[in-house]
């Protein structure tokens, strides 16, 4: 990495001193510097908590190399929300220190730095050229689930009640992240003012008996079995290789420690139709669990699995309803993004009776 630097304010004050600097030390790029670039901003409406730009690189050699481009987001209010939970200290630090540890394609870094101090982060990142990120709204295919699940799988069997202590690694019982349920209740007004057409007819009395119940549910998801959780679990978060073999995930600005199960309830309750949901969801809840006792996870239950999905399903309607407050609905690709969310994931705790499993 390189060594600290002044970090523009936006991705558009990136300039070919500053690039070459912060690209000097990875190794691709020692032997063979920046001379010329050329960037363009994408992902609007896909990426909430950040602003992404797709560089490209002219280097000496003559060579052309794509880079990925990460910054904070430019709407002041999804900003707030991401320094509250730290969320740009935390994914510079999972590819600092835990992306070496698990079995899972993550891009390739050239550049991370988070500023304590004004609590910016830059990110230089492999751009996956040729791969493809499959559509959240549209819904994923089968195929594109079980190639996620199947990688969910080696996530979460990897570190599995693993001892790793992390200083910056949170529990949702962290303070920070315990106070999700402040947020949770100040945000659900706003949240049903946008959002309750598409939430099933008893979406507002599931939204206040979440919120109500948020710090015990925060607590009971630090207990018991502990697994890395990416927290953000959706196909966007993806890039599916040329072959449709291999996946990457990115995005870890979310990582913590966590019972099972939210992963698993996030990645098939919002990203698929809910009519697919209803119909796959069986099936692949045995895939998971099957996955997991052929990684060697044997002290596992049916039961205890039906009951952390549920929680976590319950746990994480925050994403739709904190996000969906905050976000920009000026910008049409974010509201229906968390409309979808909000619609699919409200719908699923109905479905799945998971209110039950509140503590």
């Amino acid at each position: 990495m390189a060594a600290h630097l002044a970090l523009p304010h936006r991705i558009a004050e990136i300039s070919l001193d500053w690039l070459r600097e912060a690209t000097g030390s990875h190794a691709e790029f020692a032997n063979d510097p920046v001379q010329s670039f050329q960037s363009r901003a994408v992902g609007s409406g896909i990426g909430q908590m950040g602003e992404f730009a797709l560089i490209d690189a002219r280097l000496a050699s003559g060579a052309s190399k794509r880079l990925f481009a990460k910054w904070p987001a430019p709407v002041d209010a999804m900003t707030e929300v991401a320094r509250r939970y730290r969320m740009y200290e935390r994914e510079v630090r999972f590819y600092q220190d835990l992306a070496p540890r698990i079995p899972t394609r993550t891009p390739d870094v050239y550049f991370a730095q988070y500023d304590h101090d004004t609590h910016r982060v830059g990110l230089l990142m492999e751009a996956f050229d040729g791969w493809r990120s499959p559509d959240q709204i549209a819904g994923a295919s089968l195929s594109e689930i079980e190639l996620a699940l199947d990688q969910l799988i080696s996530i979460t069997a990897s570190l599995w009640n693993s001892d790793l202590d992390l200083e910056w690694l949170p529990t949702t019982r962290t303070d920070y992240m315990r106070a999700a349920a402040a947020d949770y209740r100040a945000c659900s007004e706003v949240f049903l003012e946008r959002y309750a057409s598409v939430l099933p007819a008893n979406g507002r009395a599931m939204v206040h008996t979440i919120g109500n119940a948020y710090e015990d549910l925060s607590d009971h998801l630090a207990e018991g079995h502990r697994v890395l959780t990416h927290y953000d679990y959706r196909v966007e978060n993806m890039f599916v290789s040329p072959d449709g073999r291999e996946l990457a995930v990115v995005d870890w600005q979310l990582v913590q420690w966590m019972r099972p199960g939210w992963d698993f309830a996030y990645l098939l309750c919002t990203n698929i139709s809910i009519d697919n949901r209803r119909v796959w969801f069986d099936a692949l809840s045995d895939r998971y669990l099957d996955g997991l006792r052929d990684a060697g996870i044997s002290n596992y239950t049916e039961d205890e699995f039906a009951h952390d999905l549920r929680a976590g399903l319950c746990g994480l309607t925050n994403i739709a309803l904190i996000g969906g407050a905050n976000a920009d609905i000026g910008n049409p690709r974010s509201y229906a993004l968390f409309s979808k969310i909000a619609e699919r994931a409200f719908t699923a705790v109905d479905d799945l009776d998971a209110l039950d499993a509140l503590p």
